[in-house]
Order: structure tokens, then sequence, then C-alpha cells
């Protein structure tokens, strides 16, 4: 399978609610595989009235005339997205989750009491981005090689400071750990730099987490010894 953009790898997505069954919000991709929106929503009524969602949390679907269809249910709200056949799955789950994190935070309470599909303008702007980014493959890998980064920055990070901390350490060798955490922070923000700019803001928060922790271990070996001279 291609991996540009021009590709229509993500078709459609849908935010439909546990209570009714019923769609609070959906998004098709302007050449969505040239197929009619009506089948999609078809697909998603099918789907909520089948029982699957409450046998399976999250299962993914083949159909001959939409591709796969990829859904999670959790709480209040069932999230589906329809994609290619051959999209990886674990994309289309990725995406998924993103898009839970993102309409739960601004429409949980709202989603349970709207119209049938109220408020797919205005989960469009977030939905539109997603899908854009998680239909080029080559996003959604290197997304997954920052996360995994910043995980082992953390880490270690975390190993040096209980290292500090029970063997004492002395501060010009807390130095030299600092600098080594410092390239390691430059080299992070060397591989993530073409990710879009919400990854560049988890960036930066990183980097301060890193400056913090290392003015605390620095403070927590000089005052020792100042107060001891």
């Amino acid at each position: 399978m291609g991996r540009n953009s021009g590709e229509d790898h993500v078709r459609y997505v849908s935010i439909a609610r546990q209570l009714d069954l019923l769609p609070v919000a959906e998004y098709k991709i302007p050449n969505g595989g040239r197929i009619p929106t009506v089948m999609f929503e078809d697909r998603v009524d099918k789907i909520m009235r089948s029982g699957r969602i409450r046998e399976k949390s999250r299962l993914t679907v083949l159909d001959n005339e939409v591709g796969s269809i990829h859904f999670e249910s959790e709480g209040d709200y069932v999230y589906l997205v329809f994609t290619q056949s051959e999209y990886p799955q674990r994309a289309a789950f990725k995406l998924l989750g993103e898009i839970k994190k993102e309409f739960l935070n601004l429409y949980e309470k709202e989603g349970l009491t709207t119209q049938p599909l109220e408020l797919s303008e205005a989960c469009n702007p977030f939905m539109k981005q997603l899908c854009a980014e998680f239909n080029v493959l080559h996003n959604v890998d290197q997304l997954t090689e920052t996360k995994e980064l910043v995980e082992e920055v953390k880490e270690q990070m975390q190993d040096n400071l209980e290292a500090a901390v029970n063997r004492g350490e002395m501060l010009d060798d807390l130095m030299v750990q600092a600098e080594n955490l410092s390239t390691e922070a430059g080299a992070f923000r060397a591989t993530a730099s073409s990710a879009k700019t919400k990854f560049w803001k988890q960036n930066m928060k990183l980097l301060i987490i890193i400056a913090v922790l290392v003015i605390i271990l620095i403070l927590a070996i000089v005052i020792p010894l100042a107060t001891r001279n």
C-alpha cells in the first residue's frame, strides 16, 4: 500500500452514543473513496444495533463496499473509523484514541443530550486535522518513534535521579549527566522537528521537565555542600 497523502487510507469517522445508539458527530474526508456518506452512516447504524459493541470493546470488521470498520467502545460513546482494507489496524486504533481524547475534552457532557449529528460541525476541525495526519502513514510511524523516545528519556532521568540520591554523586559527575541529557534532548528535538504543531508543544513540555529536574538535582547536592562549608 502506498504511503502518500493522496490516497484515501482514512475515509470516515463517527462518534455515537451508547445510550440511544445515535451518532452525535461525523466527518468524511473530501475523497472518501468516492463512497456516498449515506453508506457510511448505514454501516454505523448497523454496527450500533448489532450488539457487537456490547460484546467487544474494540473490534475491526471488514466490509466489501466501505473497507475496514474499526470501532472502540468506552464509557458513554462508541468511536468508529472507516479505512482502506489494507490500512494498519494499529494505526486505526491510534487515530480512534486521539479522536476520543479530543472529543471527551471538548464535548463529553454536551454529547449526551445533543441531537443526532449536531456536533459534526463543532468536531470538524480536530477530526479533519487528525484524519489528515493519520492518512499519511509516515506521520503515524513518526509519532510512535517520538513517544518511544520520550519514554526512554523519562526512564533515564528517573534512574539518574535515584542514583544521585542513593549514592550522593559529586557535582562534577552530575554536570556530566546533565550535559548528556541535554545532548539527548537535542537529538529528540531533531527527531520531532517534522511533526505537527501539537507534537512540538509536547516536546517543549518535555524540555521544561528536564530543566526543572536537572536544577533540582543540582540544588540537592550544592545546598548540602554549602551548608557543611
